[in-house]
């Protein structure tokens, strides 16, 4: 059967039954895990186990491992690490420091992801803040500056991959970081998570067409290309 292109969540600690029948038909290219879905090193392993058993084949395992305040494995299992804007606070001091402290912390997620079969890590993060802008990724970030925050991100990236995890790069306010605090609340698709996923995906496709960076509707383009062509053909 073929391996179908979506990354799939489970409910709890261990499979349910209901589950190991979805994932054998449904055979989801990996599998997240949330907190829901962490104990101790004991139960991670054997659920990991689980779900690439019941899949059928070795399929990726992916996780939110930061340190700071966004830690899916923490104490008193796994190390505390630190927030980004630790990192970026010993870089101000001390750049090629605070880059091996940013490796080095790249390196130890992965060896601790790696004894439980975890081989992707959504990190690291390339968010930008902008004066203004909405606060939600607080000390998340790694610095103001995009030159700042590519240097560290790609030292973390080259740890994680140093201890064979795949690193994934994450721009948490992509959508937002343009908008001041109170445009965001404002524009922020506000469907509850119940909601059909037509009227989820419409609420955001709204959103997102009210943000200033966003890009007009390919029809629009055609038409802006057309009228840009005829002004400059009427020009002496």
């Amino acid at each position: 059967m073929t391996i179908r292109a979506f990354i799939t969540g489970l409910s709890g600690l261990r499979l349910s039954p209901a589950e190991q029948s979805f994932l054998r038909e449904a055979r989801p290219w990996g599998l997240i895990l949330f907190e829901r879905n962490i104990s101790n090193q004991r139960q991670v392993s054997a659920l990991v186990a689980e779900f690439r058993d019941a899949a059928g084949f070795d399929a990726p395992v992916l996780i939110d491992q930061e340190g700071g305040r966004v830690q899916r494995l923490g104490p008193p299992y796994w190390r505390a690490y630190p927030s980004g804007s630790d990192y970026g606070w010993l870089f101000d001091r001390d750049p090629a420091l605070g880059l091996a402290a940013a490796r080095l912390g790249g390196r130890l997620i992965a060896a601790d992801l790696a004894l439980l079969g975890i081989t992707v890590n959504c990190l690291p993060l390339g968010d930008v803040p902008a004066p203004g802008a909405d606060p939600v990724i607080g000390t998340r970030a790694y610095g103001d500056t995009p030159d700042k925050v590519a240097q560290i991100a790609d030292a973390i990236a080259t740890g994680l991959g140093e201890g064979g995890v795949l690193p994934v790069l994450k721009v948490k306010s992509l959508l937002f970081n343009g908008l001041s605090a109170e445009a965001a609340k404002r524009q922020a698709p506000d469907a509850p998570l119940t909601a059909p996923a037509w009227q989820i995906r419409r609420r955001f496709s709204e959103a997102r067409r009210g943000h200033p960076s966003a890009r007009p509707s390919r029809r629009r383009r055609s038409s802006m290309r057309r009228r840009n062509r005829s002004t400059r053909g009427s020009r002496p």
